[in-house]
């Protein structure tokens, strides 16, 4: 049997995890009745976890800030009161061994798994929706059966439990007339501003702080420390009769941090749904939340690309 205790540190200027007690490879953050591989296995929900007080700064103290987290593969996204933020991560792996051969510590068929010194390399942009409602409601929808409970978090030595997951966060009224939509769908994150007829499209203000960027009609591209980052708009559309018809929405550049929405299109008597996607430039990644061991690699004549090896991931 194999304990270790490690922290690692995910962001310098906002959230941090602390990874945890491992035994055998199972974390000691558990579901209801159930380790946290087998929740892993089991449970089709993924999306934005509540926070009940595990998520914490750089000083290991609560962040009530962050509402809601996402975790992706090379993308997290902190919900907050009055916007968003993107991190923008990499992982650095490297063996750890003496004499230049591993040490293993698990084993599986014909596999030994390295110990490994794991390293994460951040870049943090910070949305801010500027002249936002600070009381807009939250709602949040498509809530996870199965829970989390955290018992590694040091201000609470009695764990924090029945943390759940959700589909979908709305603030109501974020703006005048104007809701905003957090979701996670099959292809990942995703935001939906929904302008209620009436309401001013010109109301909505994004400050991004962190990476300079360009804006050029409907995408917006960053230049970050782990490469290319662009958000796009690929798709608005007014709602008329139940129906929906689409127009063009563009970003607009208000000063160099700040962008808004403009269109052509007569939007006053009908709502309109603004849908920003993000998007990674920079790298395509394969495997999910578990140990993943890529063993040989070939693209086809198409362009797919294939991979062998092992997997104990039950996603991507």
């Amino acid at each position: 049997m194999i304990y270790e205790m490690k922290n690692f540190l995910l962001n310098k200027s906002g959230v941090s995890m602390r990874l945890i007690l491992i035994f055998n490879l199972l974390s000691i953050a558990v579901t209801a009745k159930e380790d946290q591989t087998q929740m892993l296995a089991k449970s089709k929900s993924y999306g934005f976890i509540e926070n009940k007080g595990q998520v914490t700064d750089q000083h290991h103290k609560p962040n009530p800030a962050v509402m809601y987290l996402l975790n992706g593969n090379g993308l997290n996204v902190q919900v907050k009161q009055s916007g968003f933020s993107y991190d923008i991560f990499t992982i650095e792996r490297k063996s750890k061994g003496v004499l230049g051969k591993a040490e293993p510590i698990h084993k599986i068929p014909g596999k030994d798994i390295p110990e490994e010194e794991i390293t994460y390399h951040f870049h943090r942009i910070d949305i801010t929706l500027l002249g936002s409602n600070p009381k807009a409601q939250v709602i949040a929808e498509g809530k996870s059966d199965d829970y989390t409970n955290y018992y590694n978090v040091a201000h609470a030595p009695d764990g924090i439990l029945d943390v759940h997951q959700y589909q979908k966060i709305t603030y109501k009224e974020i703006y005048p007339g104007i809701d905003i939509e957090y979701l996670y769908t099959e292809k990942g994150f995703k935001y939906n501003f929904v302008v209620h007829a009436g309401a001013n499209l010109s109301d909505i203000q994004l400050q991004y702080i962190g990476a300079p960027f360009t804006a050029n009609g409907q995408e917006l591209i960053f230049n970050t420390t782990q490469g290319e980052f662009k958000e796009s708009i690929p798709a608005s559309w007014l709602i008329k009769n139940g129906s929906n018809q689409n127009i063009q929405v563009d970003y607009t550049l208000l000063d160099k941090e700040t962008i808004g929405f403009k269109t052509k299109a007569q939007i006053a008597s009908f709502d309109l749904v603004v849908d920003p996607n993000p998007q990674r430039l920079w790298g395509t990644y394969f495997g999910g939340t578990s140990y993943d061991i890529g063993q040989s690699l070939a693209t086809d004549a198409s362009g797919n690309v294939y991979i062998t090896g092992y997997t104990y991931s039950t996603t991507n």
